[in-house]
Parts: structure tokens; sequence; C-alpha cells
């Protein structure tokens, strides 16, 4: 399944030519993918929120959706080759106060 997922995921650029008969070999596509979330009562100290700029994301981490959200933007931030990253089922508060997510 995940080398499936993997293998669907390709740019669309063809590496090896099956001679005339498709692909043998796509080109990967890289993607890098970055947030920060946090709950929207809460506000982020003036040196992180510099660093972070852009990829801070502010949600009600007491909405019993929370979780949803996140793993919403994972799934499309690595185009459903990761479909959540935390559990769903409760609101992310808590335990949870900040979460940072790097994809690659």
């Amino acid at each position: 399944d995940t080398t499936q997922r993997l293998l669907s995921n390709s740019d669309g650029q063809c590496l090896v030519d099956g001679w005339g008969e498709g692909c043998d070999s796509a080109a990967p596509l890289l993607k890098i993918s970055n947030s920060v979330w946090f709950d929207d009562g809460d506000t982020l100290a003036a040196d992180y929120d510099a660093v972070v700029g852009s990829y801070a994301k502010q949600i009600d981490f007491e909405a019993y959706d929370s979780p949803l959200i996140v793993n919403e933007w994972v799934k499309n931030s690595t185009n459903g080759l990761i479909d959540s990253i935390v559990p769903e089922g409760k609101p992310l508060f808590p335990p949870y106060v900040l979460i940072a997510i790097n994809s690659i």
C-alpha cells in the first residue's frame, strides 16, 4: 500500500521510457511542508513568531473537530501519504498546547 502511494505521487516526469509502452520509472515528487499549530486563545512569543511566521496556524484546541483540521492539513500537505498525525475523537487540548509539524 505504501509503495503504491509513493509511486502514484510522482511529479509526472518519466525517468525511464518503457520502449513505447509507457513509463517504467517516474520521478518522485519532493514536497516540504511545515506548520506550527496553537490554540486561538494563546499568543506566540515575539521572537518565536518571527521565526515561524506564516507557518503558524491558530485554531480552537478545545473544539471537538480540532484534530480533524490538523489531520486534513497533514493529508493535503503530504498528498495523502500521511493521513493523520493526531488522534481523532476528542479535542487537541488537553494534552496538546502546541504542535510543530514538518514533513518531507
